[in-house]
């Protein structure tokens, strides 16, 4: 085809017979296909910076000491109960690159049950909004919290973050 490059492949060309796309062009789900994401239950959540530098802060001694961009997080993170009765906030701690967290879902009346990614979205766009600019990366990590170990154990792990962030990690480089 004309204008095209000698190494570029036509879309049509890397389509199988059945219409699928090739596997290493798929994004990976990171949302169990078969769990109801709005059912009660208590979610760990981690999301990460856009640009992945120290966007929201910077750790001395242990202690995480937040940027205008960082009160901006917290802030909404502190209102997602305002915008979801049914959501409960547990540990939570926001690092200079990324944020862990606890949201602990109670039951909804009927027909006001949102999903996980909406809340997290909600929340990312609303801190994106006030900050004026993306803050964020594409999606965002989770773990079904299944029993009360398991919970104690990912509140330790958060409680402690800044105490295992170290100075030693590479310095963001802008690309």
């Amino acid at each position: 085809m004309p204008g095209l490059a000698a190494n570029h492949v036509k879309l049509p060309e890397i389509i199988s017979a059945d219409g699928a796309l090739p596997r290493m062009l798929l994004r990976k789900r990171m949302r169990l296909s078969h769990y109801d994401y709005s059912r009660s239950a208590a979610y760990f959540v981690t999301i990460c910076a856009a640009t992945g530098c120290p966007t929201f802060g910077r750790i001395v001694d242990d202690v995480v000491h937040v940027s205008a961009f960082g009160d901006i997080v917290v802030k909404c993170w502190h209102d997602i109960p305002q915008h979801y009765a049914q959501v409960e906030l547990d540990e939570f701690i926001l690092m200079p690159d990324h944020l862990h967290g606890i949201l602990i879902f109670g039951e909804a009346e009927a027909g006001h049950a949102r999903p996980l990614q909406s809340v997290v979205g909600s929340f990312k766009a609303a801190a994106s909004k006030a900050a004026g600019r993306p803050l964020w990366q594409r999606g965002f990590w989770d773990r079904i919290i299944r029993t009360d170990a398991e919970l104690n154990l990912i509140r330790d792990y958060i409680e402690c973050n800044p105490a295992r962030h170290h100075a030693s990690r590479p310095i963001c480089v802008r690309r």
